[in-house]
């Protein structure tokens, strides 16, 4: 069995009037990898919030398949550190 570690994460912030997903490292949010950005409006609809974060997984799977060769698991969404 192979064990897992956290490399990073997909995060999902809104910022003014946008919902922007980025790729960071674990503990910090410096250097953070700009991946997407959504219309608050539009990110407020379900169907259309699960088709953006589904868009970004996707997107960052990608990235991390071509650039480390590691495909990411998706464990769900985590408590907002503070």
């Amino acid at each position: 069995m192979t064990e897992q570690r956290q490399i990073g994460r997909l995060t999902f912030r809104v910022e003014d009037d946008l919902m922007v997903a980025r790729y960071a490292l674990p503990d910090t949010m410096d250097g953070a990898l700009f991946l997407g950005a959504l219309a608050l409006p539009i990110a407020r609809v379900p169907r259309f919030k699960a088709v953006f974060v589904k868009m970004m997984q996707d997107a960052l799977e990608r990235i991390l398949l071509d650039s480390a060769g590691v495909k990411p698991t998706w464990d769900g969404p985590k408590e907002k550190r503070n």
